[in-house]
Order: structure tokens, then C-alpha cells, then sequence
């Protein structure tokens, strides 16, 4: 039982890194569209970079539950694409038992992730007066906050 729970394990936590990655991945190409439309004078693409960086954190913790689902759904896929859900049920292992093993990972990914943003606060809220990284041009460097209106 020990080598099953880690073979469903391992699938289904590399279908949801993958998942998080696709999400996060998008999300992150969009924010960057998004951000280029302001680009000017004082904000370059870099700082636009740097913005979308600093938001991932945030962003991992919003999609963290679409991509456990999601990749619980395409790791018990290729599981069922293999026919090992078949030779699971013939060896005798319930859908509840597989279920629970599977959801295991989704359980233990989210404790750990709300245990992280307890820890460390997240950073990058978005909403109106959004603080907006931008980089001071000219003589002096640095960073400084900025609130934009929408």
C-alpha cells in the first residue's frame, strides 16, 4: 500500500505543479500585457517585470485550489489512461481508498501554502489604490510606492 499511496502521490502532485504552472504562467503573460499599456517616461518594461514578480507570491495563493483541482483531475487521468485504476480495483483498493490518497496531496499542499502566508505576508494585493512598484529615473534609484487610481 505504502508504494501505491507514493506512485498516486508523486502523479498527482507533478499534474498539479504543472497545473499551477499553466495558471500562474497565464496569468502572469496577461498581468504583463496589462502592465504594458502604462508603459512611458518613468515606467519601463523592467519595472513592469519587477511588478508582475512581486505578484506571484499572491497569485500562487489565489490559484492554489483550481490547481489542486484541476491537477487532481488530470493526475487521476493518467492514471486511468494507464488502466492502473483498473489493476487498483482489481487488486482490491476502493475508489475511497484512491480518493483519499489523492486528496492527501491536495490537503497537505494547501496546509502548507496557508501556513507560508500566515508566516509571510503576501504582497501585490490588486484592487483599487494598488500599490504599483515603479523605479525612480534620473539621478537617485530605489523604489518607492505609488498609489494609482483606476
Amino acid at each position: 500500500m505504502r508504494r501505491l499511496s507514493n506512485h498516486i502521490g508523486t502523479t498527482v502532485f507533478a499534474s498539479i505543479g504543472v497545473a499551477l504552472l499553466v495558471l500562474i504562467g497565464l496569468d502572469a503573460v496577461g498581468e504583463i500585457i496589462d502592465q504594458s499599456g502604462r508603459l512611458g517616461r518613468n515606467y519601463h518594461f523592467s519595472d513592469a517585470l519587477i511588478y508582475v514578480g512581486t505578484l506571484l507570491p499572491s497569485r500562487l495563493y489565489e490559484f492554489m485550489p483550481f490547481g489542486c483541482l484541476i491537477g487532481c483531475l488530470i493526475g487521476l487521468g493518467i492514471l486511468q489512461g494507464n488502466s492502473e485504476v483498473v489493476v487498483m480495483r482489481a487488486a482490491g483498493v476502493s475508489p475511497c481508498k484512491w480518493l483519499a490518497l489523492c486528496s492527501n496531496q491536495c490537503l497537505c499542499l494547501l496546509f502548507w501554502l496557508w501556513l507560508l502566508a500566515s508566516i509571510f505576508p503576501l504582497s501585490g494585493s490588486v484592487g483599487r489604490g494598488a500599490p504599483r512598484i515603479l523605479t525612480k529615473r534620473g539621478d537617485c534609484s530605489g523604489f518607492y510606492f505609488r498609489f494609482l487610481e483606476p
